[in-house]
């Protein structure tokens, strides 16, 4: 589902219905719904800000985790190899998979970045009420990202990866993994946590 239309004259496009609605007052802690479908459009929560910058954080410390420390720990014949998630790149590309090692790097690594520190170049001077420079850029390129960002599927293509590889080896999840996952998760409750409209509303204020 694609987020409301970023707001013009007070009207709204409903994301699901595309009926364009009249944005109103609303109590602290109400929605605002499409008056056709009933799907919610805006809200007025005073905490969502505080509450996806403080998701966002800890997302950009978890990030800095799994991409630092091992996601796998390879035990077999005696001899142990620990893996990074850029080694699987470079396994992938040595493999002569060069495309799907871009693939990877990208949507596991790269994205998942831009678009965690993107938030944070946005949301932490907004919490001081200040707006940096190419802040609403930064932001409409961050929902753009978002779409390509697929850390949740990777972490599970490593564990569906550890449950294969037990019959031929000893293979054990370690901290970048546990991270890993976190992160996706944490990534996905921001997404949810967001509320677009308040910081569009934030960003023309303090332009």
């Amino acid at each position: 589902m694609n987020p409301p239309v970023e707001p013009a004259s007070g009207l709204i496009a409903c994301p699901d219905c595309d009926l364009l609605n009249r944005e109103h007052a609303i109590p602290e802690g109400d929605r605002g719904c499409c008056v056709r479908c009933g799907a919610v459009l805006f809200s007025n929560d005073p905490r969502a800000l505080d509450r996806a910058l403080s998701l966002t954080i800890a997302t950009v410390f978890l990030l800095f985790v799994a991409n630092v420390f091992p996601i796998m720990i390879f035990s077999y014949a005696g001899q142990s190899e620990s893996n990074t998630l850029l080694d699987g790149v470079f396994w992938l590309a040595d493999g002569g998979l060069q495309l799907v090692a871009l693939l990877v790097f990208l949507t596991s690594i790269i994205f998942p970045i831009l678009r965690t520190g993107g938030l944070l170049y946005v949301l932490l001077p907004l919490r001081a009420g200040v707006s940096l420079p190419g802040a609403r850029t930064v932001f409409r390129s961050v929902s753009s990202i978002e779409k390509w960002g697929m850390l949740d599927v990777y972490a599970l293509a490593i564990l569906v990866t550890v449950v294969k590889l037990a019959d031929l080896a000893n293979a054990t999840i370690s901290t970048g993994c546990f991270a890993l996952v976190a992160a996706a998760v944490l990534m996905i409750a921001t997404s949810s946590a967001i509320d677009r409209r308040d910081i569009w509303r934030r960003l023309v204020v303090l332009r």
